[in-house]
């Protein structure tokens, strides 16, 4: 019995992940590399044996938290198998989830249209936020609570989408869902 087996008798080292590993290589700093390698040699498995196999293992709670959500994602990944997405509801979909996690289920994933979400998501959307705050938005007249919360929000889907490009834009749009 080899090695991984006695750890886990459903992990393997195959081709697929040999190749995985040469994708993670190319694409991962190399601070990066040994928990994105763990994610990718647990990914075949289903969220019980990923559970099994990190109680197992003990890992720190911050590499166990990543393989965990590397799971819980491909499971979730057929939603984002869907070319009318909109960038903000990629954002809102993934934004829950770890980047190397979100990293490990680009390098696994082989659909084209997923990974193009992923890829979306990993090198662009994460970074977009609104030009105005909570403080300029009081400025505008608009009281702290809820209504501002859900102000920023739509202010940062419409930013997303491209339905605004500039702070001024992002003011005008406040100022017409004032309450």
């Amino acid at each position: 019995m080899g090695a991984l087996q006695r750890i886990n008798r459903s992990l393997k080292g195959n081709g697929w992940l040999t190749g995985k590993f040469d994708d993670a290589r190319r694409s991962g700093k190399p601070g990066e590399l040994p928990a994105l390698y763990f994610c990718l040699l647990a990914y075949p498995l289903d969220a019980e044996q990923v559970n099994q196999l990190m109680k197992r293992l003990n890992p720190p709670a911050k590499l166990t938290k990543v393989v965990k959500d590397t799971a819980r994602l491909k499971l979730r990944l057929p939603r984002l198998n869907n070319p009318s997405l909109k960038p903000s509801e990629i954002y809102y979909f993934l934004q829950e989830y770890a980047p190397l996690a979100i990293k490990a289920n680009i390098i696994a994933e082989d659909e084209p249209m997923i990974r193009q979400h992923l890829e979306l998501f990993f090198s662009k959307l994460r970074y977009v936020k609104p030009c105005l705050n909570g403080g300029e938005l009081q400025r505008l007249g608009i009281p702290a609570g809820t209504k501002l919360g859900e102000i920023l929000e739509i202010l940062h889907k419409a930013r997303l989408d491209g339905e605004v490009t500039t702070k001024d834009e992002e003011e005008k749009l406040a100022q017409r869902l004032k309450p």
